[in-house]
């Protein structure tokens, strides 16, 4: 996996012609992942301390929390998923 992340991101860097690469998120705290990317992109490379790259799963289910104290349900067949929600659709709690 670590082999294909890395190939792959170094193949997108090079379609868009990217100035660097940022690797974040949850994924980023992999140590081989990190020694990887940045031994074979020619490419500056930027990744954050582990201890600062974490997976969301817990910012979602905090959001989610509040939605559901303030009164917000779905039933769970009306739920749309968006996986590029715009925030300014979202209803403020």
């Amino acid at each position: 996996v670590v082999d294909i992340l890395t190939q792959k991101t170094i193949e997108a860097s090079k379609v868009y012609d990217a100035k660097g690469i940022i690797v974040g998120g949850g994924v980023a705290a992999n140590s081989l992942l990190r020694q990887s990317i940045q031994s074979k992109s020619s490419l500056p490379v930027i990744i954050p301390n582990p201890i600062l790259c974490t997976d969301n799963g817990a910012m979602i289910a905090f959001a989610g929390h509040y939605r559901l104290i303030s009164g917000q349900k779905n039933d769970y067949h009306e739920i749309l998923v968006k996986p590029r929600w715009n925030l300014e659709e979202l209803e403020a709690i």
